[in-house]
């Protein structure tokens, strides 16, 4: 299963994204960009809005469960710039990657 990420410490809310593509994306609580859907993700106005992002904050991740994406931010957590999921995700069953990307970035054990 696939899902859209957006990096909240590059995402500096231009608006391109949730202009280009409202069906996706819309200005969250926190004046970032907020992805408010996962659905078809081959649009055009998404490949458009990941395109025209200028920090390159948005990306489509690769994601099996919530026990996968443990997995896959442990398997790619060199660096804070390769944790495809520490800053979208909030503490749910679906998505709760963070602490453990966190740590692991950070050189520690996870929570």
């Amino acid at each position: 299963m696939k899902k859209i990420v957006v990096d909240e410490d590059r995402c500096i809310c231009c608006g391109a994204c949730f202009t280009t593509d409202p069906d996706h994306f819309t200005l969250g609580d926190n004046n970032k960009s907020t992805v408010i859907s996962n659905e078809n993700l081959d649009s055009s106005n998404l490949q458009n809005a990941i395109e025209f992002c200028p920090t390159a904050a948005i990306s489509i991740v690769e994601v099996e469960n919530a026990e996968g994406n443990e997995t896959k931010a442990k398997d790619n957590c060199e660096s804070k710039e390769n944790c495809q999921c520490h800053n979208d995700c909030e503490e749910t069953e679906e998505c709760c990657c963070h602490k453990e990307c966190d740590g692991n970035c950070n050189g520690e054990e996870a929570n």
